[in-house]
């Protein structure tokens, strides 16, 4: 009977015991399989919380390439108020960066999506508060801005420094290539508060020389179901036209026209690069009668014009993709 009584006490008091030791064991058996960060087919990752009187420096990156041959994800960053910029990252184009101004205050977020079957490759990601001060001779372009209607506004004769690796900087193999090249837009707009008309240059720069870059101008107008819309403004365009036999004819890294006291107008920059400037030029509307402003005014011209030139050359001295020949 001492013997019944002591094993039932034991029994009683151990029983604790052992589930204790079965659920470490459950716990460390679970560990070892449990879905990672990495092996989710999707993820929502919180980059952090922003206002939306201040700009932020936005990078989300691929952390071992060699870990990522022949797959894509799909990024999408979005503030409080919606997706921003969508982007697919695969292993020639392994990190997305863009400055953005939030347009209210709030968490900034980023979603990753693997095709389907696929993991999660792991992720970096950066999001850092970019100081700026009131008045400067450059303004950082920031999105939103891909659209008209939420085009950034500027001071004329501010440099704009901005990147575009919102574009791919090459499609996916699995992309739609004619879409992936009409992405990375952005509109700038300005007022003119000159007091006469006034000829300007518009000048894009890019670091690299591979694809086509483009800056136009608009004016606010009306579509044709009476809806605010933009057209193209062309007062002071240049008469000369580059041989139309490239993949892209028409798009130009450099603008000339004549601008009018109090007028706004849009710019519309596709610099299909990470990386570019936008730059303005003011000169007297000609002709001259000053020989020096005009040698300096048609110099100018001749420079930015071949130059325009050589960034979408005709016939076959331009490509359409940087993974191509």
């Amino acid at each position: 009977m001492m013997r019944c009584s002591l094993f039932q006490t034991f029994a009683r008091l151990s029983k604790p015991i052992v589930a204790l030791f079965l659920l470490s064991g459950i716990a460390v058996f679970l560990g070892g399989w449990s879905p990672t960060a990495s092996r989710l087919p999707a993820r929502r990752i919180i980059l952090g919380s922003a206002t939306s009187d201040s700009l932020y420096a936005v990078t989300i990156a691929i952390k071992d390439p060699a870990r990522f041959q022949g797959k894509s994800i799909e990024l999408s960053l979005a503030d409080v108020n919606g997706v921003v910029a969508k982007k697919r990252l695969h292993s020639q184009d392994l990190d997305l960066y863009l400055t953005l101004r939030p347009r209210a205050p709030g968490p900034v977020a980023v979603s990753v999506e693997a095709q389907s079957g696929e993991v999660l490759p792991e992720i970096i990601t950066a999001f850092n508060r970019i100081p700026t001060g009131r008045r400067s001779p450059g303004v950082i372009a920031a999105m939103p801005n891909d659209t008209w209607q939420s085009a950034q506004p500027f001071e004329f004769g501010q440099t704009i420094y901005g990147a575009s690796d919102e574009r791919p900087y090459s499609p996916a193999i699995d992309e739609d290539r004619y879409a992936a090249l009409l992405k990375g837009f952005q509109w700038f707009r300005f007022t003119f508060h000159g007091d006469k008309p006034t000829l300007v240059y518009f000048v894009l720069d890019v670091t690299d020389r591979e694809v086509p870059v483009d800056v136009d101008l608009f004016t606010l107008n009306r579509d044709a179901g009476a809806q605010p819309d933009v057209k193209p403004y062309t007062t002071g365009a240049s008469i000369y036209q580059i041989e139309a036999t490239q993949n892209y004819p028409g798009l130009y890294k450099f603008r000339t026209r004549i601008l009018q006291p109090n007028q706004t107008y849009y710019i519309r920059v596709a610099a299909d690069h990470p990386s570019y400037q936008l730059r303005t030029f003011s000169y007297p509307v000609p002709p001259y009668s000053d020989p020096q402003q005009a040698i300096r005014t048609g110099m100018d011209f001749l420079i930015n014009m071949g130059d325009s030139w050589l960034s979408n050359t005709p016939r076959r001295g331009a490509i359409a993709l940087r993974n191509t020949m």
